[in-house]
């Protein structure tokens, strides 16, 4: 959290391109990675603590507040911008306005570390800590378990690049949509996901975690190319198409920090969920924009939608090989 205000704070206060020249774009760039390295620590000790904390009868629910901060950070961060534009122009915005949201997430970094300090630590986690010896688990299964959740999450966070970021642009620059008109139809239907995901995740703790990885793999792969094709110059379709479409993703997202935590043991329950996640999501989300790109150069887009259904398919595969841990105690937790 000190890395991510610092970085903030930094970024409000840098200089321009016309002050330093092309430094400016090296600050900026060194300060983002900053603040991708410290939301990857967090996002990883976020996950572990609330699926630790969490009854085991309602694990999937409590953690699904995961991806609702997600996508109410992205509401959040669009409606501070909508204010601020409104509120002074796009020339103030352009000159000085533009820092004004730094500061504001450099304070909020703050409150969030005043708060953590103020947290205990989770009763699985203290257990651990008073043992002596850890019971060992060969390190083939650890590896094995960490490559599948790696293969889990891949079709997950590739298709939720696709209708959280994507798609509001393929709008504007592709279809004609009025710019402010589609950030509000997007923001609308990320709504929707906010609402839908402690139900999906308390629905995960009633039927299962693989039931919810199986409908939304199947679901994702029908629905990519007819949700494509409907998105038009009209925003109600991009409302339609996003706010079903981060649905269908909540399906998979909203048990995820319960299936992780269920899947490793304490001891390595941090690191690996560390390791499999953030690789994951680099791989899989962070190259999606580069190779949506390459293939529209290549006047071949159809290619980014059989890559999206085909994540999906490792999905869909991968959810076979996990055996069912709703309920499960981490104390007592084998994998």
């Amino acid at each position: 959290m000190l890395m991510m205000a610092a970085a903030c704070f930094l970024i409000g206060l840098m200089p321009t391109f016309a002050m330093v020249g092309v430094w400016a774009s090296v600050f900026l760039l060194v300060l983002r990675c900053v603040q991708g390295f410290a939301h990857g620590g967090e996002s990883t000790a976020s996950i572990t603590y609330i699926a630790e904390i969490a009854p085991n009868d309602r694990r999937g629910q409590w953690g699904s507040v995961t991806g609702v901060s997600i996508i109410g950070g992205s509401v959040l961060a669009f409606l501070v911008g909508a204010l601020l534009n409104s509120t002074l122009g796009d020339e103030a915005m352009g000159e000085f306005g533009w820092r004004i949201p730094f500061f504001v997430a450099g304070v909020m970094a703050l409150v969030v570390l005043w708060m953590r300090r103020k947290m205990s630590e989770s009763d699985v986690f203290e257990n651990a800590a008073q043992e002596v010896e850890h019971p060992k688990v060969p390190r083939r299964r650890v590896v094995a378990m960490t490559v599948r959740i790696i293969a889990l999450i891949s079709g997950v966070t590739c298709f939720n690049y696709v209708w959280m970021t994507y798609m509001t642009t393929y709008a504007i620059n592709e279809q004609g949509m009025d710019s402010s008109a589609a950030y509000w139809a997007t923001v609308i239907g990320q709504l929707a996901c906010v609402v839908v995901s402690p139900f999906l995740g308390r629905l995960s703790d009633r039927i299962g975690r693989k039931p919810m990885y199986v409908l939304f793999a199947v679901l994702a792969i029908g629905v990519t190319v007819p949700f494509s094709l409907l998105v038009n110059d009209q925003p109600w379709t991009l409302t339609l198409t996003v706010g079903l479409a981060l649905s269908i993703w909540a399906l998979a997202n909203s048990p995820l920090a319960a299936v992780q935590a269920e899947s490793l043991p304490t001891y390595v329950r941090g690191r690996g969920i560390g390791f499999a996640y953030s690789l994951a999501v680099a791989v899989f989300g962070g190259t999606a924009p580069y190779l949506n790109q390459l293939f529209v150069s290549l006047e071949q887009p159809w290619l980014f939608n059989a890559y999206v259904m085909g994540l999906c398919g490792v999905t869909l595969i991968a959810s076979f090989f996990f055996r069912e841990t709703k309920g499960a105690d981490l104390n007592k937790l084998e994998v």
